[in-house]
């Protein structure tokens, strides 16, 4: 009877094994793809069950190593299997020596059977030195060139040249004598012929496009009949259709209106000697972004005045002088990095220009009227400039600034000097318009922008009216400026 019942269980267990939920015989099915952790790798059961097939670990690959021959590092090694990637410690790899010889050259003195790292090149062992041979040989069958000079090289091991000598060539800019074209002579004299020239003692100044010219993507050439082409003159492109200007790198000067009111102009390169732009070269144009060279250092009069879709100015130079109206309606351009060397910015330089925030350097000893008058997306503007004195009107009808810093309030930083006005309003203008608040201050009707809710004092002399009626400033940080008295007909917050 037991024997019955034990063969009975043993049954049953068997069934279980072999026979799935619903009764059917099951082989377990395994998915094709790779499972795995740090160690190893599998495959899993595709038919719901917890149960991995296939488990072996890692057989890894070296792909790269940081580790050297005497120092340890980071090895990235990769499953030849599964293509599992880890970063893992790496000893030193440690020499790896082979038997060479190294011949001698005509100068350097070579060494007889030794032994030094393949990895490293170390020399291990030393063997019997071998003198130079004290010969030169060259490439007589191929000459070297470089712009001006062919000559033929040495082969024997060291720098040498043997028949250096300079270029001659023919009327096609072919050397006769190694074959040597000077490409770019010949792309001047093509360039050349889209444009009219006067000459200027040993240069050339280039005075506009020569008539029949259709091309409006042009590119200045270097040199014109073998003389550099370093000016471009007064008006040489005013009005015309060109669409995109290359200077040659030895254009110098640009003159008075040399592209204004090229209405198309949407992109110039400019050249990296260039030291002089005379006022009003490039105003009413398309350019979209301009990157002025090292070279140049003032910025002229009305320089890029009405460029509308200038929207980006990258200054490489150490600009000392930003000019009147220099951006003067550059709606696009909603940042500028005014650099540190600037001393000087002209009457609304910046004015009705996108800036959406600006900082002017402590560098700044003038800051004209007017500088930023109609930037009315200007939110927030920092004025570290040193100055003793100004002439007012600065963020005239800027109606969306809501913070500023200041060198001072009023006309003088020096409270005993004779002011012009000693008034928080003398910033701004005397018209009217949106966003902007009429506040009496002194007699006179300044138009304040209605957000202006911050405003910092970084020295000089806080007049008890400074403030008054300026109800839409709520805080006045002025930890820098004196203030000897309380401030009248002002509830906002003083923070000294």
């Amino acid at each position: 009877m037991k024997k019955r019942i034990f063969a009975l269980t043993a049954a049953v267990i068997s069934a279980l094994m072999l026979f799935s939920a619903c009764g059917e015989e099951h082989v377990h099915g395994f998915k094709p793809d790779w499972t795995n952790d740090e160690t190893q790798h599998w495959h899993e059961a595709s038919c719901g069950h917890d149960v991995k097939g296939d488990v072996q670990p890692h057989a890894f690959a070296v792909d790269s190593t940081t580790a050297t021959c005497t120092e340890a590092g980071e090895e990235t090694v990769t499953c030849v299997v599964c293509h599992y990637t880890t970063t893992r410690h790496a000893d030193p790899l440690g020499h790896d020596p082979i038997v060479v010889v190294t011949p001698p050259t005509c100068e350097m003195p070579g060494m007889k059977a030794h032994s030094e790292c393949s990895r490293c090149h170390l020399t291990l062992t030393e063997g019997e030195p071998i003198v130079p041979t004290g010969k030169h040989f060259y490439d007589t069958e191929h000459w070297t060139t470089t712009p001006t000079h062919h000559y033929h090289a040495a082969i024997c091991g060291c720098d040498r040249k043997a028949d250096n000598a300079v270029h001659e060539f023919n009327d096609d800019f072919e050397c006769t004598v190694c074959g040597y074209v000077d490409e770019d002579a010949l792309e001047n004299i093509e360039l050349a012929k889209n444009f009219e020239f006067a000459a200027n003692g040993e240069e050339y100044t280039v005075t506009g496009i020569k008539e029949g010219v259709t091309a409006t993507d042009l590119k200045l050439p270097s040199y014109y009949e073998q003389k550099p082409v370093t000016a471009i003159a007064d008006r040489a492109f005013a009005g015309t259709g060109i669409t995109s200007f290359i200077m040659s790198a030895t254009v110098e000067s640009v003159g008075y209106y040399a592209f204004d009111d090229c209405t198309s102009l949407a992109s110039v390169t400019f050249s990296e000697h260039l030291e002089t732009i005379r006022d009003q070269a490039f105003a009413d144009t398309a350019i979209t972004s301009v990157t002025l060279p090292e070279s140049l250092t003032v910025l002229a009069d009305n320089l890029f005045m009405n460029c509308e879709e200038l929207a980006s100015v990258t200054l490489l130079g150490d600009v000392t002088k930003i000019g009147n109206q220099a951006f003067y309606g550059c709606k696009a351009l909603h940042s500028i990095e005014i650099p540190e060397t600037v001393s000087y910015i002209g009457q609304r330089a910046f004015a009705a220009s996108g800036l959406t925030a600006v900082t002017v350097p402590s560098s700044v000893t003038e800051l004209a009227s007017f500088a930023f008058e109609n930037c009315t997306s200007l939110a927030t503007a920092t004025v570290r400039a040193n100055l003793d004195r100004h002439f007012g009107g600065w963020f005239a009808g800027c109606s969306a600034l809501t913070e500023i810093t200041v060198p001072f309030v009023g006309s003088h930083k020096d409270p005993d000097a004779v002011p012009t006005s000693t008034v928080f309003g003398y910033l701004f203008g005397r018209k009217a318009g949106d966003g902007l608040t009429a506040v009496e201050q002194g007699g006179v009707t300044y138009y304040i922008p209605s957000g202006l809710a911050t405003v910092t004092v970084l020295g000089g002399y806080i007049d008890a009216a400074a403030f008054a009626h300026c109800s839409m400033v709520k805080t006045v940080n002025a930890s820098g400026a004196r203030v000897e008295s309380l401030l009248t007909d002002w509830n906002g917050t003083l923070n000294t």
